[in-house]
């Protein structure tokens, strides 16, 4: 009994310094004794590094329980993060080469965690994997904030994706002309740019909406835009697309006016740094539709490091890079299924006898995987009364064999708890 109790009190301790920090504070206290008794205690004497910047992954993630723990970072930036923090979180995600170092300030006592046994938790536990993915969307933001680090799409100049010329109006036009320029021209925005060439505001179908609400339709021929815009938010062409989300985010704006020195050359709204950000994807969805072998879409999988890497270079915010590379593993599977249909038709299966849907779950079907998600799938066919049953069963048990086979061939391997569509419950 003593032997237990001594046990249990350096493991309630540690979760209860999990719960103290903002990601876990309100996790289950069972999901954070299930990450400790993953890992184990590693001691480390002061000025030891644990991980160095270009070094290898470890194949394991490092949870600070006590001591000082500097992160230098390449750019020269240093922190020293406290109790509870993750370390090596971002080379976990990539799998990729650690991209700062870790050195003890102080004598110090890491959980050490093996990647496998976190994947496993992640699977097995949701809220785990939601909790991580909040602490790397935070060091995101924080590195982000330092202006430094940023690469990929989010790097190019707003100047490269602005519209321009600059669509204006004068500041007398009335606010129903406004809505007509814009709705003839098929843009959400004008610049409103007065006598003297100044910019004056923007106007939106946003902000006449708010005007006449609050004036009433009818004003909608005697008021002007002058009445109806709101102060303009302006950038020059050389500030980074981050930066130039960061400030829409900030000032709850969709628009901003791109100007060199006092002179408007521009507009850039949100639509068009999705676009900008969206087009680095359709690259990789292009390579995906036009692969025509198991083994080539198996190089693509095994390369999902580098996707993830430019994954989170393009978004600013983690769950975005995580749905970003999970719609990558989407359109992968999605080739897969296409390339077996081919194989059982050569075969002389046929196609089809009923439409059907091939169902993603789990970690697939939430958007949420990472770099090595294993298969959670099931097969739906529409109950046709016109069909052959027998005819129909055949089919689909070969076709969710071969399935389950090829996805295991490409990267993603057979689901150790058998939810796959060959499974008889599942299809």
């Amino acid at each position: 009994m003593g032997t237990t109790e001594a046990t249990d009190q350096p493991q309630n301790h540690r979760v209860e310094l999990l719960r103290s920090t903002p990601a876990f504070a309100e996790m289950d206290a069972g999901v954070l004794r299930a990450l400790m008794a993953a890992g184990q205690s590693r001691a480390l004497a002061r000025e030891e590094t644990l991980f160095s910047a270009g070094e290898a992954f470890h194949r394991a993630v490092y949870v600070l329980l006590e001591g000082k723990v500097e992160i230098r970072r390449e750019s020269g930036r240093t922190e020293s993060p406290p109790p509870g923090y993750f370390l090596g979180l971002s080379s976990y995600l990539a799998d990729s080469p650690y991209a700062s170092t870790a050195v003890a300030l102080t004598d110090a006592n890491v959980l050490e965690v093996p990647a496998a046994e976190l994947q496993r938790l992640e699977r097995a536990y949701p809220a785990l994997f939601d909790a991580l993915n909040r602490l790397i969307a935070n060091g995101l933001r924080q590195r982000r904030a330092s202006h430094r680090g940023v690469s990929g799409a989010l790097a190019r100049p707003v100047g490269e994706i602005m519209h321009a010329p600059l669509a204006t109006c004068p500041p007398d036009l009335t606010l129903t002309e406004a809505l007509q320029t814009m709705l003839d021209r098929k843009i959400g925005s004008l610049a409103v740019i007065d006598e003297e060439n100044r910019l004056a505001g923007v106007v939106t179908f946003r902000t006449v909406a708010a005007r006449l609400v609050e004036k009433g339709g009818a004003a909608a021929d005697t008021l002007t835009v002058s009445e109806g815009c709101r102060k303009p938010v302006t950038v020059p062409p050389t500030v980074p697309i981050w930066q130039a989300e960061s400030i829409q985010e900030q000032e709850s704006i969709k628009y901003l006016v791109v100007a060199e020195g006092d002179r408007p050359v521009g507009m850039v709204s949100q639509s068009d740094i999705v676009r900008a950000l969206a087009s680095h994807q359709d690259t990789l969805a292009a390579t995906i539709a036009n692969t025509d072998t198991l083994d080539d879409l198996a190089a693509i999988v095994a390369d999902m490091a580098a996707v993830a890497t430019e994954a989170l270079n393009n978004n600013r915010h983690a769950s975005n890079a995580v749905r970003s590379l999970s719609e990558g593993h989407l359109a992968v599977q999605r080739r897969c299924l296409e390339l077996t249909l081919d194989e059982l038709k050569a075969e002389g299966l046929g196609g089809p006898p009923a439409p059907y849907a091939f169902i993603i779950m789990g970690s697939g079907g939430r958007k949420e995987m990472l770099l090595n998600p294993d298969q959670d799938n099931g097969l739906i066919l529409a109950d046709e009364p016109d069909t052959d049953a027998e005819a129909t069963q055949t089919w689909s048990q070969s076709f969710a064999e071969r399935a389950n086979q090829n996805l295991d061939r490409v990267g993603y391997i057979l689901c150790p708890g058998e939810i796959m569509a060959r499974k008889p419950m599942y299809h």
